[in-house]
């Protein structure tokens, strides 16, 4: 069971990524402190939980993405013990962390802690499922949107009924019911080997390799189940800025060269995306209200926050597909170094930097507005959104890599950065119940951003270039 926690350790260093535990731990400290001047003790012990939440399902996310990467099925059929000693370190990572939080929890004067670490234990056993199942990340916005809808089904009433009964008179009983579902969990995500193991992992392996190939009329496209036309209209805006920009010999030549990253991280690929969202996102709409008349009037808070989640998480597909982007036109890289006015070097960092923050900035503030308008009219509170919103603009310099020492992409840095976006909108989200005025958390947002910024831009004058991306990477 120790090689397991030890080749979890390891993949981090061959990554370089050890540095994030050491900004997880500093990320636990600073903001408890920062918001015990800002919001008072109360505010800062909420936020604080809500920090060691996320800290906690990050390092258990990380164990399950490793366990996972070693339950190949030929080990699995062949090697003794191999499937224990797997579901052995993770169920004992679990067990540690609802622990931690539950005593954590009560520590601080919550009394609720036995409940406050079910709950975490459901939370990251759903959090290693979506790991194992990517395309279940839209129950993340979807289930808080349509809370009021599906938490005054009858079914739903009598469940919760039950629950709140077995609480309070045997409470025990209620935590082997939660060990039983995390046991159930551990099932699913680690396979013993056999014909439908192999196919489980021939479909991931598809999928991360997917996460290399963004670029139009990639050959692996079919795999994901993307239909043609889907993909031809929402990458129509990119089609047509590149036809522009080939007309005008006299443009930038960044302008040009940023093409060559494709679509997904281009802004016309952006907008292209937007569009076909916006559309579907209308759509749902319009059914729920026509389908469940009233479904956000009693959770309007829920609404609100499941709609502006979904916005600003996608706001944040700059950061998303960016290593993706780079990883996918590494030899395209290496010829543009050679064209004519493409600069080197740290201006060439500053310049890719200069593309990327715009196209984000812009986005943020699109999506930022859009969430805002959307709650103010469907739940007549923009409050929420706004507070959101402002929370997500410290994720943004996370665009500013050293592209030359970056690690090639995979599926656990889009698991990371949707948690940093659930611990700042979880802070948010605290803060504002707590009464804390928009203006103190845009103030508290705004000045962590331009620390981050500030930061990263000087450590890109000191970078190598950045273009071929990865050349330098631990393990290259």
């Amino acid at each position: 069971m120790n090689a397991v926690f030890a080749a979890a350790w390891q993949r981090r260093q061959n990554q370089g990524t050890v540095w994030m535990l050491a900004g997880m731990g500093l990320l636990l400290v600073a903001v408890p402190l920062v918001l015990a001047f800002v919001a008072g003790p109360r505010a800062a012990a909420a936020s604080g939980m809500t920090v060691l939440g996320i800290v906690l399902a990050g390092g258990w996310a990380s164990l399950v993405f490793s366990a996972m990467q070693q339950n190949h099925p030929g080990l699995a059929r062949l090697v003794p013990g191999h499937v224990a000693s797997l579901r052995r370190a993770l169920a004992l990572s679990w067990f540690a962390a609802v622990l931690v939080f539950g005593v954590a929890v009560q520590a601080i004067g919550g009394r609720n802690g036995f409940e406050a670490g079910l709950a975490f234990g459901l939370g990251a056993m759903a959090l290693a499922l979506m790991l194992r199942w990517p395309l279940s990340w839209a129950f993340v916005w979807l289930v808080p949107t349509t809370m009021d809808w599906w938490l005054h089904l009858p079914p739903v009433r009598a469940a919760w009924a039950l629950v709140q009964q077995v609480d309070a008179q045997q409470p025990l009983l209620l935590m082997a019911g939660v060990a039983a579902l995390a046991a159930l969990g551990l099932l699913g995500l680690i396979e013993q080997g056999g014909p439908a193991h192999e196919r489980a992992w021939r479909r991931r392996q598809r999928w991360a390799a997917s996460l290399g190939a963004p670029a139009p009329g990639n050959p692996r496209q079919h795999q994901l189940g993307v239909p043609g036309w889907l993909m031809n209209a929402a990458t129509a805006p990119y089609r047509a800025w590149m036809r522009h920009l080939c007309r005008r010999p006299r443009s930038s030549a960044m302008t040009r060269a940023m093409l060559v990253l494709g679509p997904s991280a281009h802004w016309t690929g952006h907008l292209g995306a937007a569009l076909a969202v916006a559309f579907t996102n209308a759509l749902v709409i319009v059914t729920l209200s026509m389908a469940m008349p009233g479904w956000y009037v009693h959770a309007p808070t829920a609404a609100a926050w499941g709609l502006s989640f979904g916005l600003m998480s996608f706001a944040l597909n700059p950061l998303l597909n960016s290593s993706q982007a780079f990883h996918a036109t590494r030899q395209e890289q290496a010829l543009l170094r050679l064209a004519p006015g493409v600069p080197q070097g740290a201006a060439l960092n500053r310049a890719i930097a200069l593309q990327q923050g715009v196209h984000a900035v812009i986005a943020w503030i699109v999506c930022a507005a859009g969430a805002a308008m959307l709650s103010q009219w469907i739940v007549d509170d923009a409050r929420t959104a706004v507070a959101i919103a402002l929370s997500c603009l410290p994720l943004l310099p996370g665009l500013w890599r050293d592209w030359a020492r970056a690690a090639a992409p995979s599926p656990a840095r889009m698991v990371t950065v949707m948690l940093q976006l659930g611990a700042c909108t979880g802070v948010a989200s605290v803060l504002l119940a707590r009464g804390v005025p928009l203006l103190a958390i845009g103030s508290l947002a705004a000045v962590v951003t331009l620390g981050l910024a500030i930061w990263r831009w000087r450590a890109l004058s000191r970078a190598p270039g950045a273009w071929p991306a990865e050349r330098l990477a631990a393990g290259a």
